[in-house]
């Protein structure tokens, strides 16, 4: 059964768990850093993906970019993507104008892994 995007972008996270096989982090994480504007792989956690509004934005923080602090989500960013070979989590911080490539994502997700939403309570 496919996954019920509408749904889905109204929360502001969500995790997929694939059905068989596990997820290849590194296939997604091409994705997104070939395909979605502002893709940053994070250096002090490499399973996360940022992606900021656009590459100015991005550019203008690593510009500016300090030695790493605790405050991890402390990034102008509108979505992180947490890779795992047994889940991805997308956390989307900016809205609405943020789920095309949110859904994007998604869909290339459930085209090559079987997936489905985990139960988040």
């Amino acid at each position: 059964m496919p996954l019920d995007l509408y749904a889905l972008l109204e929360r502001d996270a969500f995790t997929l768990v694939p059905d068989r096989a596990p997820f290849d982090t590194e296939a997604i994480a091409d994705f997104v850093l070939s395909t979605l504007t502002g893709a940053w792989r994070d250096p002090d956690r490499p399973q996360a993906l940022l992606v900021f509004g656009d590459d100015d934005d991005l550019t203008e923080f690593l510009a500016t970019r300090t030695p790493s602090t605790q405050e991890r989500f402390s990034y102008p960013v509108v979505m992180v993507v947490d890779l795992q070979p047994q889940r991805v989590r997308i956390d989307i911080f900016a809205g609405e104008e943020f789920h095309d490539p949110a859904a994007e994502l998604t869909r290339w997700i459930e085209a090559h892994w079987p997936c489905h939403v985990a139960n988040e309570d």
